[in-house]
C-alpha cells in the first residue's frame, strides 16, 4: 500500500513537472510581446500574465514536493519577500498618482515577483539552461520582426502607426503607440517593437546578444543562422538609439571577453559590421538620426528635481506603493526608498549584490563555466541597467535574473553536497 502510494506521488510529480516545464517555455516566448493583450477592470491582461496565473498553482505543488527549492534562495527569503510584504502593507496609506492606483502598480509588484519564483522553482541545471537560452532567443524573433517593420516604416512611411497590428494594443494604455511617438533626429522613428519603450526594447535585446554567445553548433547553416541573427539583432540595437543599452551591452561584452578570451572575437565582428551600417547611412545621408545619442535628454534634470523631491519624504516608512511622480525617478535607488523607505533601501542592497555573489561562485565543473562567465557579464549588464534607469517593474529583467539565479541555486547546492559525500 505504502509503495502504491508513492508510485503514485512520483506519478503525478512528473505529470506537473511535464506541464510545467510546457508552460514556463510558452511564458519565456511570449514575455516579449508586451503591448498587445486586452484590458479587464483596469488591468492589462497579455499572455504573459495568463500564463503566469496557470503556472502559479504548479508552482506552489513543486514547492510541496521540494520546499528546499524556495529555502535555498536567499535574495527571495531575505531580499524579495520582505520587501514585498513591506509594501503591499504601504498600499494602506499610499496615494494614487497619474500612472495608476497603488493597487495596480502592487500588482505589477507581486507579478515579477511571482515571474521570478517560477525562474527558482524550474531549477535550472546547466543543461536545462542552455534550453532556456535556446527559447529566451527565439522570444526575440517576433520584435526583430516588427523592428524591421518600424524601421521600413520610418523610411517609405507607409503607416501612421508605431507599430503593425496596433488594433491588439491593450486598450487604455499604449494608444499613444497608434502615433508616431518615439521620435529621433529628422522625423525617424527609435525602434521600440513589443515594447512600451525603445529603451526596454534595446536592453532587453542587449541581454539577448549577449546570452547568444552560448549558443553553438557544428551544422554550418546553423551557424550562419545564428551570426545573421546576432548581427541584426545588434543593428537593431543601434537604431534604437539608447544610450543605455550601448553602455550595457559594452561593460556585458568586456566582462564576458575579461573572463573568456574566446569571445574576443564578437568585438571585432561587430565593429565591423556597425562601420560597414554606418557608412551606408551616411551615403544616404541619415547619419542625423543618432544625434540624440550626443545630447543631453533631459535625464539629469530629471536626476535634480528627484532629489529636491526625495527630501520631502519619511526616510523611515516611505510614501507608499505608487507614490513616486509619473511611475518611477528613473533611478532605481531613488524610486524605491521613496516608495519603501529603509525597507527600500535594504532591498536595493539584495539587488546589487546579486552579480558579485554570481562572480565569486566557485565552479569546478568546465562546462558550467563557459555558462557562468557570459551568466556574469548579463547580470552585470541588467543591474547596471536597473540601476540607470529603472526598469525595475518590467519583465524581461526578472527572467533573466530568475533564471541566472535558478542556475546558481541549482550549481551552489549540488557543490555542497558533493562536498558532504567527499567528508
Amino acid at each position: 500500500m505504502v509503495f502504491l502510494l508513492k508510485k503514485i506521488i512520483n506519478l503525478s510529480s512528473i505529470n506537473i513537472s511535464s506541464i510545467y516545464n510546457f508552460l514556463f517555455y510558452s511564458l519565456i516566448l511570449t514575455t516579449p510581446l508586451i503591448v498587445f493583450g486586452i484590458s479587464m477592470g483596469g488591468f492589462s491582461l497579455r499572455i504573459s500574465r495568463i500564463l503566469i496565473i496557470f503556472i502559479i498553482p504548479l508552482m506552489f505543488l513543486k514547492l510541496i514536493y521540494n520546499l528546499n527549492l524556495l529555502l535555498r534562495d536567499k535574495f527571495s527569503l531575505y531580499g524579495f519577500l520582505p520587501y514585498l510584504a513591506y509594501t503591499t502593507i504601504t498600499a494602506l496609506w499610499s496615494p494614487n498618482v497619474e500612472t495608476g492606483t497603488a493597487l495596480q502598480r502592487l500588482g505589477g509588484l507581486y507579478e515579477i515577483y511571482m515571474l521570478y519564483m517560477i525562474f527558482i522553482v524550474a531549477d535550472l541545471n546547466p543543461e536545462r539552461f542552455i534550453v532556456f537560452i535556446k527559447y529566451y532567443v527565439l522570444s526575440a524573433v517576433i520584435p526583430i520582426c516588427f523592428s524591421v517593420w518600424q524601421f521600413a516604416n520610418s523610411i517609405l512611411h507607409f503607416s501612421s502607426s508605431e507599430i503593425p497590428f496596433d488594433n491588439y494594443l491593450i486598450s487604455g494604455k499604449y494608444e499613444l503607440l497608434e502615433g508616431r511617438v518615439f521620435v529621433a533626429g529628422g522625423g525617424f522613428s527609435r525602434i521600440s517593437s513589443t515594447f512600451a519603450e525603445p529603451v526596454i526594447f534595446a536592453s532587453f535585446i542587449c541581454t539577448v546578444l549577449l546570452f547568444s554567445f552560448l549558443l553553438n553548433s557544428n551544422n554550418y547553416f546553423s551557424i550562419i543562422t545564428i551570426r545573421f541573427f546576432q548581427i541584426l539583432a545588434f543593428l537593431i540595437m543601434i537604431l534604437s538609439i539608447s544610450k543605455l543599452a550601448i553602455i550595457s551591452f559594452i561593460l556585458g561584452i568586456l566582462i564576458i571577453c575579461i573572463k573568456g578570451k574566446l569571445y574576443r572575437k564578437y568585438i571585432f565582428i561587430f565593429i565591423f559590421f556597425l562601420m560597414g551600417f554606418l557608412y551606408v547611412l551616411s551615403e544616404y545621408d541619415m547619419l542625423f538620426i543618432f544625434d540624440r545619442l550626443f545630447i543631453e535628454t533631459g535625464h539629469y534634470e530629471l536626476l535634480h528635481d528627484s532629489l529636491l523631491e526625495i527630501k520631502k519624504i519619511n526616510f523611515i516608512i516611505g510614501e507608499g506603493i505608487g507614490s513616486v511622480p509619473y511611475g518611477s525617478f528613473h533611478r532605481f535607488v531613488l524610486s524605491r526608498i521613496y516608495e519603501s523607505g529603509v525597507y527600500g533601501l535594504i532591498f536595493v542592497y539584495f539587488v546589487s549584490i546579486l552579480p558579485f555573489k554570481i562572480l565569486f561562485q566557485k565552479i569546478y565543473n568546465l562546462n558550467s563555466r563557459t555558462i557562468h562567465n557570459i551568466c556574469i557579464g548579463v547580470i552585470f549588464a541588467v543591474i547596471f541597467g536597473l540601476h540607470v534607469y529603472d526598469y525595475f517593474i518590467h519583465l524581461f529583467p526578472w527572467v533573466v535574473i530568475g533564471a541566472i539565479m535558478s542556475l546558481y541555486n541549482n550549481e551552489l547546492y549540488n557543490n555542497l553536497s558533493q562536498m558532504k559525500l567527499k567528508s
